[in-house]
Formats: C-alpha cells, sequence, structure tokens
C-alpha cells in the first residue's frame, strides 16, 4: 500500500512506494488527542474529577476498543480540566459481515453498562461513587465486545468525515503495532478491490471468513494489554 499525505503517521514507514493500492489521507487529522479530551471534558463538571470514555477504533474488518480515563487538575484560579488521560486497549477482533470504514474513530457509550459489574463502589457523604476498575472492564472484554458488536451503545462523536485521524499522538501506538495497524488499513483496500468480484458463498459465517483470511481465531486476537 502506498500513502498519499503530507502529514506523516507511525506507520507510514510500512508503506511501499510501488503498490498499486493507494491510502488517499490527505486532509488527515492532525492530532486526536483534542477531540479525545474534548469528549472527556464532556463527561466533568466541578463536582467530578474524573471521566472516561469507550473509543471505538474501526479500519475495514478490524476493530479496536479503548477506555480512555480523563483526570482534572486545578489550574490557576481553581478552574478544573481533563488534561491528561490513560489509554487502555480493551479488545480487538475482526468482522466480515458489518460495513468497513476506513479510520472510523467514535466515542461511544455503552447501553447498561452498569450490567458488567466493572464499577468500585465507594461511600462518600450520604451518596455512593461509582468509579470505573480498569481490571475488572478488561476481564469483561467478551461481553463488552459482544455489545459492541449488537450495536448496543451510543455515539457520542464520530471522527472520519473532517479528515483521517492522525493517531501518532494519541497513545494508540503504544497499544497496536504499526503492523497491525498498517496490514489493517491494507486488508480495507484489498477488501473494497475484491468486492465486486465476491464469490463468497451464501451461509459462510463471520468465523469462516475469518479463517479464510487467514487468521486463527483463537490466537489472532488478544483481549488487550497494559500501556508501555
Amino acid at each position: 500500500m502506498r500513502i498519499i499525505d503530507k502529514n506523516y503517521d507511525y506507520y507510514d514507514y510500512l508503506q511501499d512506494n510501488e503498490d498499486t493500492l493507494v491510502f488517499d489521507r490527505r486532509g488527515s487529522v492532525v492530532d486526536i488527542r483534542d477531540r479525545i479530551f474534548h469528549s472527556i471534558n464532556g463527561m466533568l463538571n466541578s463536582w467530578y474529577e474524573e471521566g472516561s470514555i469507550f473509543l471505538l477504533l474501526q479500519c475495514g474488518a478490524t476493530y479496536w476498543l479503548f477506555l480512555a480515563e480523563g483526570r482534572c487538575i486545578t489550574e490557576n484560579g481553581g478552574k478544573k480540566s481533563a488534561v491528561i488521560y490513560d489509554l487502555h486497549l480493551i479488545t480487538t477482533w475482526k468482522d466480515y459481515d458489518r460495513p468497513y470504514r476506513l479510520l472510523s474513530f467514535e466515542f461511544i457509550t455503552l447501553e447498561r453498562l452498569w450490567e458488567y459489574s466493572i464499577y468500585d463502589k465507594e461511600f462518600k457523604g450520604r451518596e455512593y461513587i461509582r468509579t470505573l476498575n480498569i481490571e475488572k472492564v478488561k476481564a469483561a472484554a467478551p461481553k463488552l465486545k459482544d455489545a459492541v458488536t449488537h450495536k448496543q451503545y451510543k455515539c457520542q462523536e464520530r471522527y472520519d468525515k473532517d479528515g483521517y485521524p492522525l493517531l501518532k499522538l494519541s497513545g494508540i501506538p503504544n497499544l497496536v503495532g504499526p503492523e497491525e495497524m498498517y496490514n489493517a488499513i491494507d486488508e480495507y483496500f484489498s477488501l473494497m478491490k475484491a468486492a465486486a468480484e465476491s464469490t463468497v458463498a451464501k451461509g459462510t459465517t463471520n468465523e469462516d471468513k475469518i479463517k479464510n483470511h487467514g487468521f486463527d481465531v483463537k490466537a489472532s486476537f488478544r483481549g488487550g494489554k497494559k500501556p508501555r
């Protein structure tokens, strides 16, 4: 795959300048961090100093579910703002049954999130304060993936129309290797190129499609790893 863009992303060094598949990324968004901060800030107010939001990144048939945990600090004048966030990879998977998108970046709220037993409760004053426990979130990864697959979530914001997001400063490169991201993008173009010539038999399952694309269903996808 060959990439056309004046901006540089962390997987670009893997491109093949002689390849006939071309990713025209011109007009890319330079810094996706600001949008992560903005989305976390939307969940914060004068009473809460922490906020979390799920990020869903899709590239072709590949999905990554992240959790961004934002923290406030007190600036001059006592104003609070989310200026730091930790990014965690919860899980990743392949799905050849849903429409393909190229670097679709969504901030999502999962429905009935309280049912997944991922909160810690702490009694403060007269009320309980609920906070997400990252280890419990990772343990619930299969259920969270299933909820996303069945579209049991609300999209708060989606970024792929104003320009493809550059990921190099987002924290994602610490969790998703350049080869994994590049191969997912390359696969997207290969899938689109072959779509008109599809000979997939009726009744073929998503698991069959994953195997047909050379992936091991049990070994190829992980439930996330800790940031470096």
